[in-house]
C-alpha cells in the first residue's frame, strides 16, 4: 500500500475534476477524482465519454453500441484474497457473479495475474462472454486490493468489438494514480 493510500479511509469520489497535464511538449487530457488526502488522476480512452459519482465511474464509447466501462470502489469489510491457486478460484467465482443476473450460455474465457498493477498493486482480471436478452457479450473482470478496499473494473462489448474495447480501456488503467492532495490539476 502506498503512502497516499495509507493516508487515506475515505472512499474514492468520482465526480470529475478536468485536468491538462504536459509532458515533453505533449498535452494530456485527465481526470481528478479526490481520494481523502489524495488526488486520483487517470486519463480515459480517446473518444470516450464518462460520468462519475461517489465510488463510481461510468464510461462509454458513443461511436458504438453497448461498449462500456466502470470502476466501482468498495470500502467495507474487504479482506484482500491471495491471488494463489485457491484465491484464483474465489476471485474466479467472485468475478463471474458480477456477471447480469439472468445471463445464459456463460464461458469462462481467460484469467490473468497483474494484466495490470494498480498503485503499483496486485490485480486479478477474468473474461466471459455470456448471453441475455438474446445478444452475446464478453466482460473483463478486474480485481484490485488496496488497502481496505477492494476496486472493481469493468469492460463490456459484444464479442466482435470487445478485443478493441478491452485494448483501449485496459491501456487507459496504466494512467491511474494517487498522488498528494494539490500536487494534480
Amino acid at each position: 500500500m502506498t503512502a497516499a493510500m495509507a493516508a487515506s479511509a475515505l472512499a474514492i469520489d468520482f465526480t470529475p475534476r478536468e485536468s491538462v497535464r504536459e509532458l515533453d511538449g505533449a498535452r494530456f487530457s485527465e481526470l481528478i477524482f479526490t481520494d481523502g488526502h489524495s488526488d486520483v488522476s487517470y486519463e480515459p480512452p480517446a473518444a470516450w465519454s464518462y460520468h462519475g459519482e461517489k465510488n463510481l465511474l461510468t464510461l462509454w464509447e458513443p461511436a458504438r453500441q453497448q461498449v462500456d466501462a466502470r470502476i466501482v470502489v468498495t470500502d467495507s469489510g474487504v479482506t484482500p484474497i491471495a491471488l494463489d491457486g485457491p484465491g484464483m478460484k474465489l476471485v474466479r467465482a467472485r468475478a463471474q457473479s458480477i456477471l447480469p443476473r439472468g445471463s445464459e450460455e456463460v464461458r469462462f474465457l481467460s484469467e490473468a495475474k497483474n494484466a495490470v498493477m494498480i498503485d503499483g498493486q496486485d490485480t486479478y482480471e477474468a473474461t466471459f462472454e455470456y448471453g441475455l436478452f438474446g445478444q452475446m457479450s464478453r466482460t473483463c473482470v478486474l480485481f484490485a486490493f488496496l488497502g481496505n478496499r477492494l476496486v472493481t473494473i469493468q469492460v463490456s462489448a459484444h464479442p466482435e468489438d470487445f478485443a478493441e474495447a478491452y485494448r483501449a480501456f485496459h491501456r487507459s488503467l496504466f494512467s491511474l494514480q494517487w498522488h498528494k492532495a494539490g500536487t494534480r490539476g
